[in-house]
């Protein structure tokens, strides 16, 4: 019987989802566990950068395939070691795969990272909890609310990924004193999550019991100690654009906001897969509060752009959109239904929405503000597209020799970096492969210059006295 390493870290949530996602399948005994500890800066050591350069974990090894971030493991195991029975946690269905990804995508970038902003922070330089950021959080976990009225479990009727994901946020964020009591549907469903997914309990009693100790010896520490040990990540709330699709009449009725660089990412998905034809555009006008309104509430009751109304199916989260649109409309062109090949296209969308577009967002709050980056910012952005560098050493594309969805996804970040005047000269492979993906991808100049330029008209007007 083969044997995948899982490389881990305690008390870590992305650990303890893969964990969840192991019992599920019933491969947990194949796990070889390698434990990093944070605490004594083990996912710094060399012998652990060579297996990713990113120094993250989740990690896993299976069979000399690697691969990290946990939302894309989960997503290759089910793909590789799923019976019949266990194809719900992830099934083929084109629809229900889509929403799943929004569901993990809205955790990744909006509920697990508005957490990650308001509660970690107090462990990286001491400041006290912020109520700001706390109301973030309330927010997000009413978008979660809406998401579980009139549905079983996160997607349907049907325990999936996205239960688990979710489920091990809400308990880390029970357990770290933020209730939930007033969130009726999730009350709701958090029960049945614990109660249907195998060895939840056993699970989140070890993972959180090491959650707290961590936060416990990084609340004791002194300043000095945890600016040496600090390997904590800022996330910032990632805001999106929205499509809607209708088949029936074989046109795709696109609701977006200027200047969205998720926007930009559906609409090149859209020209590549040559479906502009059946497009019709429609403008959310952000400045007057048209995405606040009923009618696109009913769309995405977290109003954020893009989204998606194929058939009557709706959908949000550019991400989760591109792979929808590939996978009916294109034949899975641009998301090779290989599965290691997948599994890290998975990976580097996940790389974009979690570490580096959020480079980019300080990037506009830097503009906003008027205030140049910080040092901290500026390091933070070196060490990403460093990463990205290093992915890009011995591939011509982000994941092999053909352009992928995630050469759209981190070809936006980047090539919006560039165009406000950040220097990426250095990162030799990343220049080559933005030249690349600029003359490769149809109308990839022509919607980065009208993005840009929609951001800083945008900029202008936010600098204007009001």
């Amino acid at each position: 019987m083969s044997t995948i390493d899982f490389y881990y870290m305690p008390g870590s949530p992305p650990c303890a989802f893969l964990e969840l996602t192991g019992a599920a399948l019933g491969i947990a005994h194949r796990f070889r566990y390698h434990c990093k500890e944070l605490r004594r800066n083990e996912t710094l050591q060399e012998d652990f950068i060579k297996i990713n350069p990113q120094h993250t974990v989740p990690v896993i090894i299976d069979d000399g395939f690697t691969l990290w971030e946990s939302r894309a493991i989960c997503k290759y195991l089910v793909a590789k070691y799923g019976k019949e029975e266990h194809k719900t946690l992830y099934p083929a269905d084109i629809k229900t795969r889509a929403i799943i990804d929004q569901r993990l995508d809205f955790d990744l970038g909006t509920l697990y990272a508005r957490f990650y902003e308001y509660y970690y922070w107090q462990l990286i330089d001491g400041s006290p909890l912020n109520e700001v950021r706390f109301k973030l959080v309330q927010e997000a976990l009413g978008f979660l609310n809406s998401f579980l009225e009139g549905n079983k479990f996160a997607v349907g009727s049907n325990m999936t990924l996205a239960d688990l994901n979710l489920a091990v946020t809400i308990e880390i964020m029970r357990i770290s004193n933020v209730s939930v009591q007033q969130y009726p549907n999730i009350v709701r469903w958090f029960e049945l999550v614990k109660r249907t997914a195998p060895k939840f309990e056993e699970v989140m009693q070890k993972y959180g019991k090491e959650h707290n100790e961590v936060v416990d010896f990084y609340l004791e520490a002194t300043v000095f100690q945890r600016a040496e040990q600090e390997q904590l990540q800022n996330q910032l709330n990632i805001k999106m654009c929205c499509i809607t699709i209708d088949n029936s009449k074989m046109t795709i009725d696109y609701y977006c906001m200027d200047g969205s660089p998720p926007c930009a990412v559906v609409t090149l998905t859209v020209t590549a897969l040559g479906i502009e034809a059946i497009v019709k555009q429609r403008l959310v006008d952000e400045m007057n509060n048209e995405h606040l309104k009923e009618e696109f509430l009913k769309i995405n009751p977290q109003h954020t752009a893009p989204a998606i109304v194929d058939d009557g199916f709706a959908l949000s989260e550019s991400r989760a959109i591109v792979k929808y649109l590939a996978a009916k409309y294109g034949n899975n062109k641009y998301y090779p239904q290989d599965v290691k090949t997948r599994a890290l296209v998975d990976q580097r969308l996940d790389f974009d929405i979690g570490t580096l577009y959020p480079k980019l967002i300080d990037i506009y709050y830097s503009k906003i503000l008027k205030k140049p980056l910080t040092e901290d910012q500026l390091k933070k952005m070196d060490d990403a597209l460093s990463v990205l560098n290093m992915y890009l050493k011995e591939n011509k594309f982000v994941v092999g020799a053909e352009a992928t969805l995630a050469d759209f996804s981190l070809g936006v970040t980047v090539a919006l970096m560039e165009a406000f005047e950040i220097n990426i000269k250095k990162y030799t492979n990343v220049v080559r492969w933005l030249a690349l993906v600029k003359s490769s991808l149809p109308k990839f100049e022509e919607t980065i210059t009208e993005t840009t330029n929609d951001i800083k008209e945008f900029l202008e007007t936010m600098s204007k006295p009001q």
